[in-house]
């Protein structure tokens, strides 16, 4: 055997890119590669199975209700090492309640296990779900809840086995960094005793957050990632809520905001203001009306370190609201690079210039989606008013690492495309353009089009977005193909006149040495 083998970081190494099933065969090689190789097969375990099938076959018996139980005889202290040294191997566990007679496994190995024995003492991640209202089912698995625990998602259908699960969990998981916590309510205010957390998703639509409530996160000092799909309200009007205090910083690492049902912008205005962190870098909402959107668009733009936002309307702006002059105050967060307004616009207020204004400054963007309801609804009519080519253009000058721009273009009949107008920009830099309306772009200009594109975006990926039913969308569709087809075939030519220029360059340059080597 090699001797690099005898090193235990290059056997891991070795097992760390060795597919799950042939860990058994590699297990099976020599003594050195053995346990690391054992180590790999149990790291993650999505049952208790394996655990369970560690002892012998005649330890269990059922009772007459068909609960799992020991049998007469008492297990072996080997047997107890066997289980031991096996459970203690796993890393990952993820479980669900379904598996009844092994949770009944649990509980009689809880009571039954010597004292002094531990079992799980390795594990990170703990993942279980219940669907059904069963107290014991967590109360059986609190001997999973190990100090050494750093992950934990919980959902269950019963807001008892959270509660009970998160107070057991309080005093033995002290490290606990990353909590996940679905269809449970109200168990919010239990979360601020975990100190190391650094992410918390607390899943559950039909439950209501309101501001004191998140209040309560304020003061985890390593809080970092917090998503709530909770609809978020303020405070109510009979709240006895204190402000937080002035000197105490709240939320003082948090780098990420993810609220995706806003029911008062407001809310989130006043949660901003008290944000201390400066290392907020990504905002995510979706709101449920939009009164409050210049207040928030103003407590945006004084995140200047803010990378990525993103906006969705869930109620579709009327025909005919002017929203653009609420969100300007965003055109100042110069370091964003990845903006997706969904809904934010009515198709009447999105205009050429607004986009201008807006991205003007945005000069790191990289990805770029502005998109109506009625593009990207089927069961609404297409429309094709949205803004002119001339965007493409703005966006090519002001936006150079852009890769991905979603948006509605219309290209109007009569306009022709001038090389003057496209200047020196050229993009070499790939991108995925996405023009997703059903938009005026006849027979005569499609080669016009293509070519204006293949020069501001040679590597350009064009895709149409509109609808597909009946034949006004298939006949825009089979033109935005055509463009598709004509910029690949443009590149192709660009390039292989690019190459004829090169060998002409290249001779010249050959023979003018030549020349010079020979009149010397």
């Amino acid at each position: 055997m090699h001797k690099a083998l005898h090193v235990r970081d290059i056997v891991l190494d070795i097992v760390a890119h060795v597919p799950k099933g042939s860990l058994v065969a590699l297990a099976r090689t020599s003594k050195a590669l053995s346990e690391p190789a054992l180590d790999g097969i149990w790291r993650e375990m999505g049952s208790l199975d394996p655990v369970y099938q560690t002892l012998p076959a005649g330890v269990w018996t059922k009772d007459f209700g068909g609960q799992l139980v020991l049998a007469k005889a008492p297990i072996k202290p080997k047997d107890w090492a066997r289980l031991v040294s096996y459970a203690n191997r796993i890393h990952t566990l993820s479980l669900e309640g379904g598996l009844v007679s092994r949770v009944n496994f649990l509980k009689v190995v809880k009571y039954h296990l010597p004292r002094g024995v531990d079992l799980f003492n390795n594990l990170r991640v703990l993942r279980l779900v219940q669907n059904n209202p069963d107290a014991e089912f967590f109360l059986a698995l609190s001997i999973l809840l190990r100090p050494t625990l750093q992950t934990v998602a919980l959902t269950a259908a019963s807001t008892d086995c959270v509660v009970a699960t998160l107070s057991h969990a309080q005093f033995r998981c002290h490290d606990v960094q990353e909590l996940h916590i679905a269809e449970a309510f109200g168990v919010l205010p239990m979360i601020d005793h975990f100190v190391c957390l650094r992410t918390l998703v607390y899943d559950n639509p039909v439950d209501t957050v309101d501001l004191h409530l998140m209040l309560s996160l304020a003061r985890l000092p390593h809080l970092r990632k917090l998503k709530i799909t909770s609809r978020f309200t303020p405070n109510p009007p009979c709240s006895d809520a204190q402000p937080a205090e002035q000197d105490v910083p709240s939320f003082p690492a948090l780098e990420e905001l993810s609220l995706t049902r806003v029911a008062d912008l407001k809310a989130v205005s006043d949660l901003l203001h008290l944000i201390s962190s400066s290392a907020l870098c990504s905002v995510s909402l979706a709101y449920e009306a939009s009164a409050g959107l210049r207040e928030l668009s103003n407590s945006l733009s004084q995140r200047g370190k803010l990378k990525l936002l993103h906006l969705e309307s869930l109620a579709v702006p009327q025909a005919g609201t002017s929203v653009f002059q609420h969100v300007m105050g965003l055109a100042a967060l110069t370091e964003l690079a990845d903006v997706r307004l969904m809904d934010v616009f009515s198709q009447d207020d999105l205009g050429s210039d607004g986009v201008r204004a807006l991205t003007k400054y945005w000069g790191r963007l990289r990805t770029l989606h502005i998109v109506c309801k009625s593009w990207h609804d089927n069961s609404t009519t297409p429309k094709a008013v949205v803004f002119n080519p001339g965007v493409l253009l703005s966006l090519a000058t002001n936006n150079p690492h852009l890769r991905e721009i979603r948006m509605a273009a219309i290209w109007p009949h009569g306009w022709q495309t001038s090389y003057e107008r496209i200047g020196h920009i050229r993009r070499d830099t790939p991108l995925r353009l996405l023009l997703c309306s059903a938009s005026a772009l006849g027979n005569d200009n499609a080669y016009d089009v293509a070519e204006y594109i293949s020069h501001l975006y040679p590597n350009v990926d064009l895709t149409y977005e509109g609808s597909e039913k009946g034949s006004y969308g298939q006949k825009y569709g089979s033109r935005w193909a055509e463009v598709k087809r004509l910029i690949g075939r443009i590149g192709r030519t660009r390039a292989a006149e690019r190459r004829i220029m090169e060998a002409e360059m290249l001779k010249a340059v050959e023979s003018v040495s030549f020349i010079t080597v020979s009149e010397a």
